[in-house]
């Protein structure tokens, strides 16, 4: 998917389902807050249901997602990671 908002290429509505599904499973899988983490996980399943409703991925969505994911990652490599207590 990425590749094709560099190049320009056409895609079908396949690689934003899988995208959004990674998505729900890293959320899943990483997100500590209970009420972020399953905000994360349906909005994930919505864009999935609604690509394939729609059947058809237009330019701008690419460059949503493409800037979406890359402010998500900077987002989450400058967070401090919470330290457990120590028991001393």
């Amino acid at each position: 998917m990425f590749l094709s908002a560099s190049t320009g290429a056409e895609i079908t509505v396949f690689p934003m389902i899988l995208y959004f599904t990674g998505m729900a499973l890293w959320a899943y899988s990483s997100v500590e807050n209970i009420t972020i983490r399953y905000t994360v996980i349906v909005l994930s399943l919505i864009c999935a249901l609604a690509f394939f409703h729609i059947g058809e991925v237009l330019f701008w969505h690419k460059y949503v997602i493409y800037w979406g994911t890359i402010a998500m990652v900077v987002f989450f490599m400058f967070k401090n990671p919470i330290k457990p207590p120590s028991d001393q």
